[in-house]
């Protein structure tokens, strides 16, 4: 019996694997065929190809982000600032191969075949690309600096070289200087290196090691920051930690926080990404003990999974994924299974094959609506002489900053934030007599702009209706 059941495990492995790698090659293909653009993709991407034209993040662009994400977007640029979307695609997807490898490297520490291996990496790919990984965010290079932070204590714990720790803590710093995020799993770090020093003055030496990595960074990047831009530390700090958006008048994007938003946010994520599922299947193999390695791992899951308490974007699961299938492998470490655990992973497997075809399914017809949607408004934005022009896009997405060449009206101060972020206000004050704004009716119709604003044309989007084109002709 013990045969055929390994025979049915290699059986549902292998499919598994095939299947995965059947819609990772989807992922990857999709879009080079609709070369659409996205939100947040376009503000990222717009921000790095001003950076590319002389623009310094710190002193010439509003944005709350740290900005290594951007400027690692910008590298491609530097060649052609002029590069198609497709040809940036090639330089995204390569940082998404680097995730994988990582990964890989990452599961060498836990008895795995090379088969399983595989499929935890496929897994944790796929679920990052269905999860919008094949777009332009800083969720990607986040992960990357992450993982690398992981890799390289695991080989300071393997080796006992110190500076594996520092190239370690550089690597963290790397992560947080790519989206303030990043520092959710400092708690499963801190209790790694616990566990893993001699006594507590080891601790102490190992911590500081470690600590020196993040701050030799920190350092070089604000003394950089303050001889080429005038920027002052305290200020670096405060654009580093988000400071002014917090304590300003501006609106943050999803802050609603509450503990009854975290568990609707949890409940979504468990639906798109059944892992407790798995947990609860094999909970007779489950150990955990404070004591032992598992519950690092722990800690990193539970640190990743705060992220839903801020807020629930389905881009953010790309942070708590690799960890939850990190902890479930640690946990589990021996995949031997039952007759009736291999039943139940095979309509897990059935589960997942339509939960991604629907979720392939859905991709591929939104790019291909979008496509036609974006086509069109650049076209309207063309034909009004608006290319390159400084447009703050209110009343219509984002997308078309990058796509449609579009500028900033004040790049300091109002950036390429979302229409939610600002309040009439504050974009009227800050616009300056010339600019234009893409505004809907309410816009229009408020006194504010009626009176300051010429109508210059009329525009339709396909999914907001019309809006229409305004232009500031005095404050």
């Amino acid at each position: 019996m013990s045969k055929i059941n390994d025979l049915l495990k290699q059986n549902i492995l292998r499919k598994a694997i095939i299947v995965l790698s059947f819609f990772l090659a989807g992922y990857c293909i999709i879009p080079f065929i609709w070369a659409t653009m996205e939100p947040d993709s376009s503000y990222y991407l717009k921000i790095a190809h001003n950076m590319v034209n002389g623009a310094a993040f710190f002193k010439d662009i509003g944005c709350g982000y740290t900005p290594l994400g951007m400027y690692i977007y910008s590298l491609p640029l530097y060649i052609n600032p002029e590069l198609s979307i497709r040809f940036l695609q090639v330089f995204q997807l390569v940082i998404v191969a680097i995730h994988c490898l990582l990964f890989y490297k990452i599961l060498a520490q836990f008895q795995l075949s090379r088969n399983q291996k595989i499929l935890f990496t496929l897994i944790s790919i796929v679920a990052l690309m269905t999860h919008q990984g094949n777009r332009f965010l800083l969720e990607p290079i986040v992960l990357l600096f992450q993982l690398a932070t992981i890799f390289f204590i695991q080989k300071w714990q393997s080796s006992e070289k110190t500076q594996y720790l520092f190239v370690a803590g550089i690597a963290l710093f790397l992560a947080f200087f790519s989206k303030q995020y990043a520092l959710f799993i400092a708690p499963g770090i801190a209790y790694w290196l616990f566990t893993n020093s001699k006594n507590i003055k080891y601790f102490f030496i190992n911590s500081l090691i470690f600590s020196a990595g993040v701050i030799t960074v920190l350092c070089i990047t604000g003394f950089f920051n303050y001889y080429q831009h005038q920027i002052s530390p305290i200020e670096f700090v405060q654009r580093l930690l988000g400071l002014e958006y917090l304590s300003g008048d501006e609106i943050i994007t999803g802050a609603n926080y509450s503990v009854k938003k975290f568990f609707r946010s949890f409940n979504r994520f468990n639906f798109e990404f059944p892992i407790f599922a798995a947990f609860i299947l094999f909970r007779n193999k489950i150990k955990i003990s404070w004591k032992n390695e598992n519950f690092i791992w722990i800690l990193f899951a539970l640190g990743s999974m705060a992220q839903l308490y801020f807020a629930g974007y389905r881009h953010y699961y790309q942070l708590i994924i690799p960890y939850l299938l990190l902890a479930f492998i640690a946990l589990i470490r021996k995949f031997d299974t039952s007759e009736k655990q291999l039943r139940l992973l095979s309509y897990g497997f059935i589960y997942m094959i339509l939960l991604l075809s629907v979720r392939f399914s859905v991709e591929v017809a939104r790019r291909i609506k979008q496509d036609k949607n974006q086509v069109a408004i650049v076209n309207q934005l063309d034909k009004l002489d608006l290319i390159g022009k400084p447009v703050y896009l209110h009343s219509i997405r984002p997308s078309h900053y990058f796509r449609a060449k579009l500028e900033s009206p004040n790049l300091a101060q109002i950036g390429y934030k979302y229409p939610t972020e600002l309040k009439p206000e504050t974009i009227h004050r800050l616009m300056p007599v010339g600019t234009y704004i893409i505004a809907d009716t309410h816009y229009r119709s408020n006194p504010l702009f009626s009176s300051k604003y010429k109508l210059v044309a009329p525009i339709t989007d396909r999914r907001y209706g019309e809006m229409y084109v305004l232009q500031k002709i005095n404050n």
